[in-house]
């Protein structure tokens, strides 16, 4: 058993335990029920326990082929998690999450590897660069004329509206409330960029609006109310 004890865990592998433990199983529940039933040469209270110790060296013989680590459950934290704490999040794992998702790995969110405090925080944060990628497309719009500026600017918020729907329209309203944690982070401190986002959404769509999307955003980005803005620890 040290042998066993002592080896990779991880992956399903036939090892010398496997193999005996399968052998004196099948070897066992076989003489129960042939020496029972159909030689008749032993009585059932025999028999059961032979076919019963067989039984349970199969289910041993199983579990050293399934090689399962020691220490399952704490690699899925997210899955055993049983309270939540957001005030302390792990910013390195939340970056490892993103960049997970940005090779393309969207099931590491619901996986249970990491704890479910990162995974909402990596959430937010995949939120905060798609919302900080827009503004800084409309920045670029700034030397174009009034006209040619605001029509740009309402086909790149329009897009981005048309990417969400009604249950995930509340990933917008860092760009509408007066926050100055998020002014700075997205608008560069700049009033006159955010006056003129907050014109063309309201423009596009009257009913959003900060004070429509706030319980929403915070119920759904339940990191936001002590971490306003991920982005900037990772």
């Amino acid at each position: 058993m040290i042998n066993h004890h002592s080896k990779p865990k991880g992956e399903p592998k036939f090892s010398f335990f496997t193999m005996w433990f399968g052998l004196i199983g099948c070897g066992a529940v076989w003489l129960g029920i042939d020496s029972f039933l159909i030689k008749k040469i032993i009585p059932i209270l025999i028999a059961a326990p032979i076919v019963i110790a067989g039984i349970f060296h199969l289910i041993i013989g199983y579990w050293t082929y399934q090689n399962l680590p020691w220490n399952l459950p704490d690699e899925k934290p997210g899955l055993s998690q049983t309270d939540l704490n957001y005030e302390i999040i792990n910013f390195q794992k939340v970056g490892e999450v993103v960049s997970q998702v940005n090779d393309g790995d969207w099931d590491v969110l619901s996986s249970g590897v990491y704890k479910i405090e990162v995974t909402d925080a990596a959430i937010q944060a995949l939120s905060e660069k798609a919302l900080k990628s827009t503004v800084e497309r409309l920045q670029l719009l700034s030397g174009l004329p009034q006209g040619k500026r605001e029509a740009h600017g309402r086909q790149y918020l329009k897009e981005m509206i048309d990417e969400l729907d009604s249950s995930s329209m509340h990933q917008i309203y860092p760009l509408l409330a007066d926050d100055e944690k998020y002014l700075a982070f997205f608008y560069d401190g700049d009033h006159d960029l955010k006056d003129f986002v907050t014109g063309l959404t309201n423009n596009l769509n009257g009913q959003l609006a900060a004070k429509n999307l706030e319980e929403a955003y915070f119920e759904n980005m339940p990191c936001a109310t002590f971490w306003p803005v991920i982005c900037v620890y990772f």
